[in-house]
Parts: C-alpha cells; structure tokens; sequence
C-alpha cells in the first residue's frame, strides 16, 4: 500500500515521531526538528511552522460536506500554542499536553486520508531520496562539464538545482514539489526545444537530462498520454517504490532507437517514453484497496467535549 504524502500526513509522523522518542523535559524545538531529520538550529524552525502552514491550508482546501471549522481549529490551535510558547525553549511537556489533550495526531490521520483520498501521491523513504539526489548530481555535473552552449548549459543546471532542492525540501513539500520540479524541467525542455542549436540536438546528454525526470514523473507519479506538459498525477495503485526500477528504465529509453539519436526531436522522444515507461507498469504494480473515498469521522466523535457552563443562580 502506498504511504501518503500530503502535508498533513507529514506532520503527523512528525509529532508522533516526537511523541514517541522524546521527554517531557527536553526542549521541543529541537526535538521537532530531530523528528524532521534536520540540524537542530532555531533557523530550521521555519521548515516546521512552513509544514505546518501547509497543512491548514490542505484542510481549508478539502471537500467534503461537513462543516471543516471543527477540523481546522484544532489545527489553529496547534499553530497558536507553536507560536506562542517560542518551541526553541520551551519543553516538550507543553506540546505534548497539548496534541494529546485535543487528539490533535487522531485528527490530523483521518484529514490526511481525505486528503489521500481526494489526490493520492506516493511517498518516498530516505533510501530512496538519497539514491536519487545522488543521480541527480551525477546528472549536474555531467551536464556542468560537457560541450553543450553556455545558455543552454545554464538552463539545466538551474533546472536540475530545483530538483536536489526539493529533494532536500522533501520534509516540507513532499513529492508535491519533486513532481512540480521534474515536470517543470520537462515542459520547459519542451517549450525551449526550438531554441537549441543543431549541435547541442546532437549531444546525447541532452536526452539523458530528460530522460531521468520522464522516467520519474511518468513511473512514479503517472502523467497523461495525451498531454506530456499539463500532466495530472494518477496514482490509484500501491506499491513500493524503488530506485533500481528508475535506473533500469531510464536506461532502456536512453538506449532506445539509437540509430535515430541525431534526428529524433525531444517532442517524439518524450512521447516514445510512454512505450518504454508504461510497458511493464501496469502490471508489476500491486493493485489494493482505492482509498477511501469518505468524510472524515464526525467532529464530535474526535474532539474533545467543551467543558459545560455552570447555570447562574438567579
């Protein structure tokens, strides 16, 4: 079964993490970022209160018939308590009471499977993210060190730097931004096409740098067939990930129709991809259960009750 990658899912395992390793007594800014898997420094901090952004806004943006005010206030007052109580010093104590008082981690699980719900995206584990940040600086440097022009060679890097950048992002924006940042290096690849000079067409390179984010974007995330530019992820299977599948496949299209390597244009390389990426996908994927496609648990099931007024005596 695929692992959810939504903002909201992201935080979750953050504060169950925390939950889960840390004490009462040690401060919760660094341990937040510790269940982040970043450096405990306050500046870090940002990446939290920027996840934890991201996963209000998910809620407001969810559809579903009951009223989200229940939901998102909970959430509000995680913000609140986060800003409020400086997370650099003050102890986990005071943010556990907190999460575990208002079943804030119950809530924030049964949104993130709306969310999942509504727009499945895959999850990648660390194994995978360092493999693949490590193909793509190979890919940096080759690009970095070849004879393509210097406009075009330019372009590349900055379009490759974007992607190491949401890898490294990845505690943050979640495959959302490693999909945005792949598919961003495709179309503008695309769109730039008549732009490149005959001898860069000719370059092998050139279609090595497209091929490692086709392969991504079109295994991984799915993308339509008919548009290669406004592509919608798809994701309905579950499987598991895996970065010898990208390697072999990114290999297979680099290889593909070598004959035709100086006189194929990126447009026709693209859509062959479709052949070599969608050939055996459908069938080593492992079909589960679709997610679910319901509301979320009633609120009154899930908050806590508010504490009664006491009548006045008249």
């Amino acid at each position: 079964m695929i692992k959810q990658s939504n903002a909201l899912q992201r935080l979750k395992d953050v504060l169950s993490k925390a939950n889960e390793t840390g004490n009462n007594n040690e401060k919760a800014g660094p341990l937040l970022l510790k269940s982040m898997c970043l450096e405990a420094e306050p500046s870090n901090l940002i990446d939290f209160y920027e996840l934890l952004n991201k996963a209000v806004e998910e809620v407001r943006k969810l559809e579903y018939s009951l009223s989200e005010s229940d939901y998102i206030h909970v959430l509000l007052a995680l913000q609140k308590v986060c800003i409020e109580r400086h997370l650099w010093s003050v102890n986990w104590a005071t943010v556990s009471t907190h999460i575990n008082s208002t079943n804030t981690i119950t809530i924030l699980s049964l949104l993130a499977s709306k969310v999942h719900g509504q727009k499945p995206t895959i999850l990648f584990d660390q194994t995978f993210l360092d493999e693949l940040k490590l193909k793509f600086e190979s890919l940096f440097e080759r690009v970095r060190d070849s004879d393509l022009s210097d406009e075009l060679k330019r372009f590349l890097l900055t379009r490759i730097d974007d992607i190491l950048i949401a890898i490294r992002r990845y505690h943050v924006d979640g495959s959302q931004g490693l999909e945005k940042t792949n598919k961003l290096l495709i179309a503008d690849l695309l769109l730039k096409e008549h732009e490149i000079t005959p001898e860069d067409k000719k370059n092998p390179l050139l279609k090595s740098v497209m091929a490692l984010p086709l392969v991504l974007v079109g295994h991984f995330f799915s993308f339509s067939a008919v548009d290669l530019i406004s592509a919608v992820p798809a994701v309905n299977t579950y499987w598991i990930p895996r970065i010898e599948v990208l390697t072999s496949k990114t290999d297979e299209l680099v290889g593909t129709k070598p004959s035709q390597a100086e006189t194929e244009t990126l447009q026709d390389f693209s859509k062959s991809a479709l052949t070599v990426i969608d050939s055996q996908s459908s069938r080593n994927r492992i079909e589960a259960e679709k997610p679910r496609e319901i509301a979320p648990a009633s609120p009154a099931a899930i908050l806590p009750e508010p504490a009664k007024e006491t009548e006045e005596e008249e």
